[in-house]
């Protein structure tokens, strides 16, 4: 197995073509070796470490109340994998370990 592949996180991203470059490139080197790493500040690591507690703080609550949060007129919301529903619509999947 090769070593993955270590993506920088940047300062900041506005949407800006400079900035889709590096996230193309990531997209790649997931397609290409299924992983990829990434290198991040100390502030940005914390900021992880922040969000993934909120998202497992999310995915732990009960179904009804997560549903609350799919919306039939956006295509948006959260399905825990498991929970997709087959029909027309796309539906966002996430796990967690």
């Amino acid at each position: 197995m090769t070593e993955p592949q270590t993506f920088p996180l940047p300062p900041t991203v506005e949407g800006s073509d400079a900035d889709r470059l590096p996230g193309r490139a990531l997209t790649a080197a997931w397609q290409a070796d299924d992983i990829f790493q990434v290198q991040a500040t100390p502030e940005q690591d914390a900021a992880t470490g922040r969000t993934l507690g909120a998202s497992r703080t999310f995915v732990s609550r009960a179904l009804k109340e997560k549903a609350q949060h799919v919306s039939d007129l956006t295509h948006s919301g959260y399905a825990a994998s498991g929970e997709e529903t087959a029909d027309d619509r796309v539906r966002c999947s996430a796990t967690t370990t």
